[in-house]
């Protein structure tokens, strides 16, 4: 069984931030998604909220 990232959890917010792109010289899709870090935010706003970016590879 794969394990998914801390960041992809239904208790932790994922922003409408995301992007899809093909690497036509690699052969595969980059897909990228904007989450809330729940370790480091102190809540959800502007100065309280701490985010990564995380990216997704087909292979």
């Amino acid at each position: 069984m794969e394990s998914i990232p801390i960041y992809e959890h239904p208790d932790y917010p994922i922003h409408t931030y995301m992007s899809i792109a093909y690497d036509s010289k690699s052969n595969r899709w980059l897909i990228t998604v904007e989450a809330v870090d729940s370790e480091y935010s102190r809540g959800l706003g502007l100065n309280t909220e701490v985010d990564r970016l995380l990216l997704y590879t087909s292979t």
